[in-house]
């Protein structure tokens, strides 16, 4: 695969935010897991490595009062080894994200049930079996999302009962999001394990972000952001495109609550 330059994640912030910002790219060797992408019909899965990339930390200016968030001084970037960080101490969160590059595909045999395509004593049932699988509500999870996003679909992924692959079971449910700019979103959580997807990244040793007192790994590769985590006994694992570093923010934080 050709090589291509990753986007750089601060450019998403305000300029008089961020006191410097650069980037490298080193590739890493051991493997941990990213994201799975669907189509919107009856699928494989792909499985797929992705090599990690170094990215060069945003360090402080000297005397420069640190980075300011919606007015609160906060105590500024600090520099760690293959990540990029921001630290908003008065909201409790760090976000560190790790970079990535490359990837490998291979196949899995899943369906997809989209909510759409139901009738609607399907979807009531749908919905029950959403609510027995993850502990929660349709609308209480949608509420979790910032009115920013727009929903666009909701479907799970089914994978085989059996041997004879004669019965499916929904194995993960996913939401899908755009917002009013061209950014997306894809949302996946399973209660049983972590969401099953068709690519994962090779990073030595990813450093973690932090939301609301919640660990969570967050990717960065090209356009997107990869965000793995699990809270109240749900596994999530989140795909962005096009969106901003604070608008991730404002998404994990309404996940997390």
């Amino acid at each position: 695969m050709k090589k291509e330059e990753l986007f750089d994640i601060i450019g998403e912030v305000d300029e008089d935010k961020v006191a410097a910002a650069g980037m490298a790219m080193t590739e890493k060797k051991q493997s941990c897991p990213a994201w799975l992408k669907w189509g919107t019909a009856a699928a494989c899965l792909c499985l797929a490595v992705l090599a990690c990339a170094a990215a060069p930390m945003l360090q402080n200016k000297p005397g420069a009062g640190g980075v300011q968030r919606g007015g609160i001084p906060d105590t500024g970037t600090v520099q760690l080894e293959n990540t990029s960080e921001i630290t908003q101490p008065a909201r409790r969160n760090r976000l560190v994200v790790n970079e990535v590059d490359k990837k490998m595909t291979s196949d899995m045999d899943v369906q997809i049930f989209h909510e759409q395509d139901l009738s609607a004593s399907q979807r009531e049932a749908f919905l029950k079996e959403f609510e027995a699988a993850i502990g929660l509500r349709y609308d209480d999870f949608t509420a979790k999302i910032s009115d920013a996003f727009v929903k666009r679909s909701f479907y799970s992924v089914n994978v085989p009962a059996d041997a004879a692959r004669t019965k499916y079971v929904p194995h993960d449910y996913v939401f899908e999001y755009q917002t009013q700019t061209g950014g997306e979103l894809r949302i996946a959580v399973c209660s049983a394990e972590t969401p099953l997807r068709d690519s994962f990244l090779v990073c030595e040793d990813p450093t973690e972000s932090e939301i609301n007192g919640v660990a969570v790994v967050i990717y960065g590769y090209q356009d997107a952001f990869v965000v793995e985590f699990s809270n109240e006994n749900v596994n999530y694992d989140i795909e962005t495109r096009n969106i901003t570093l604070e608008e991730l923010e404002e998404l994990l934080v309404g996940l997390v609550g």
